[in-house]
């Protein structure tokens, strides 16, 4: 693709998305001010709430980014597992420790990198843009790098699919910045001359990533079938580094997967960008600010209201000190306050009903449900209070799954794969399928309400079992107790493959044949010893030598 091509590209997706950056900058202004720079240039220092009269929106954005990392992505605890689609391979020992022990490496690079730093971000950036780009690269210090971009200065395409597969870039850098990413030759004379003269002066960088539509292959007769070429230029993704002023290409190479994740929070069918839930919230947030304006003229007034004085003091000052004195004559009209109607409670009511409002477009009551958990309620009240929140939350969980965290694993899998940071995959998962389950806490909490199908379904046949014996043979019980553990977060390891468990029932099997056939031999030893001793003499013959000899 030619620089000139590329550069137009983008001044066009640039220009079709004015509307939308219009939308986020003024959400921006009044939920995330240090974020308001989507359209604006922010200066350093310069004062960004004046529109703000009330904090309720900034903090229960904080409060939806910081209970989706924890109740998500946590990194004090493993939120995803990597099984295989053939669930019968999983179960294997070799398979079950090489898939523990992989998903454990993952989880241990995303911790030991700025992963949780940068998906703060983009969960701050959906709550309020809806669109949180994030890039995932090799690191230098770390075997992994993240980078959370500003909504505002990325541009999208999607497939036919309804899948991002093509971003633009645009990212001032300076000089100096410039030629130490990719030397002295790459950049223009432009940017040459400007880092001996400035080097703080600032340049427009156009990164494009894109599927490359021009792959070379190569056909191998030893296995007779096209495989694609070797190296950067030649990989599924393209990507370019151009100056969008001279159109210089500073850099061309590719990507084996895509790096870029476009998460969205929600999406219209005919939009490519997200919709928030801060935009949800933004008439609400603007009436809420609107109304403490008018509240604290309210309050001024009232703490100290306007003063009635007869005309003919006006050459003389009221002192409207604490203990000042004003004099006027006998039977005068003195000075008296303005009457100042008290709706102070009334507007205070109506603006705790625009807070519960903003708090429910973000999830806030969900969240702290989910944190009371452990200290106030039992399992059965949190089925009842967070079945209703959680079906609201389950399609936007679904689409962050699709569109961030599956990308974001695999494309962690493959760089940690390709340098050498995972062990050789086992034999007998060459050729098959790998896939991740989520067991984040609101992960399993979606899932727990399939334990209480399962506890329901299994209770239900209890009560009717003396009626009706074989009623639980509709029910694998076995499956049902191993399902409703690892809906309950048991890790893998503590669950025994159906081999051992089959091995362990057999041995128990024959040891109780074992001690029932020794049982029954004992028994007719015991029979054989008593017909012995009865062959050896009546017991009217035992009896009557024992009279003889006693008499």
């Amino acid at each position: 693709m030619k620089p000139d091509d590329i550069v137009k590209r983008y001044e066009k997706l640039d220009s079709e998305r004015g509307t939308w950056k219009q939308h986020i900058q003024e959400v921006a202004e009044y939920m995330i001010p240090g974020k308001a720079t989507v359209i604006t240039q922010g200066v350093l220092g310069a004062k960004r709430m004046s529109k703000i009269f009330d904090s309720t929106a900034l903090r229960a954005l904080e409060t939806f980014a910081n209970g989706l990392y924890g109740h998500m992505t946590s990194p004090a605890a493993p939120w995803f597992e990597l099984t295989t689609k053939n669930k019968n391979l999983a179960n294997r020992p070799n398979v079950k420790r090489w898939l523990r022990d992989t998903s454990g490496r993952m989880h241990d690079a995303l911790n030991s990198s700025n992963f949780g730093k940068s998906i703060h971000e983009v969960y701050t950036d959906l709550g309020w843009a809806g669109t949180a780009p994030i890039q995932v690269d090799e690191g230098k210090r770390n075997i992994l790098a993240f980078s959370a971009f500003a909504p505002g200065k990325v541009c999208v395409q999607e497939n036919e699919y309804g899948l991002v597969d093509t971003i633009y870039r645009c990212e001032p850098m300076t000089a100096r910045e410039i030629i130490r990413k990719w030397g002295e030759t790459k950049p223009s004379e432009q940017i040459r001359n400007a880092a001996k003269k400035d080097i703080t002066k600032k340049f427009d960088v156009i990164h494009a990533v894109l599927p490359r539509e021009d792959v070379e292959r190569f056909f191998d007769r030893t296995q007779g079938s096209w495989w694609p070429k070797t190296g950067a230029l030649n990989m599924p993704i393209a990507s370019f580094y151009i100056e969008k002023e001279t159109k210089n290409v500073l850099n061309e190479g590719g990507y084996n997967e895509m790096p870029i994740m476009v998460p969205r929070w929600n999406k219209d069918s005919e939009e490519e960008y997200g919709r928030s839930p801060g935009m949800t919230a933004l008439p609400d947030v603007k009436m809420l600010n609107a109304m403490s304006k008018s509240a604290i003229k309210g309050m001024q007034k009232i703490m100290d209201p306007p003063l009635l004085v007869p005309d003919e003091m006006r050459l003389f000052p009221l002192r409207l000190t604490p203990g000042g004195l004003n004099y006027y004559k006998t039977g005068a009209a003195e000075p008296h306050p303005l009457y100042v109607p008290d709706k102070i409670q009334l507007a205070l009511e109506y603006e705790d009903q625009r807070r519960q409002s903003i708090e429910q477009c973000f999830y806030v009551d969900l969240f702290m449900l989910l944190q009371q958990q452990k200290k106030q309620m039992t399992l059965g009240e949190v089925y009842e209070r967070v079945e209703e929140k959680l079906m609201i939350l389950g399609p936007s969980l679904g689409r962050l799954q699709s569109e961030l965290y599956d990308p974001l694993l695999s494309r962690v899998f493959w760089i940690m794969y390709r340098g050498g940071y995972i062990e050789p995959v086992p034999r007998e998962l060459i050729g098959e399928g790998l896939e991740v389950e989520y067991i984040s806490k609101l992960a399993m909490a979606m899932r727990l309400f399939e334990v209480q199908a399962m506890q329901k379904g299994v209770a239900f046949a209890s009560s009717i079992y003396e009626s009706k014996p074989d009623i639980l043979d509709n029910f694998d019980l076995d499956k049902t107790a191993v399902g409703i553990a690892r809906r309950h977060g048991m890790p893998e390891e503590f669950i025994r493959p159906d081999r051992e468990v089959k091995k362990i029932r057999e041995e128990r099997q024959a040891a109780q044949q074992k001690a029932a056939l020794d049982q029954q031999l004992a028994t007719a030893a015991s029979v054989m010893d008593a017909g012995k001793r009865i062959e050896e003499g009546s017991p009217v013959d035992i009896m009557g030598k024992m009279t003889a000899q006693g008499g």
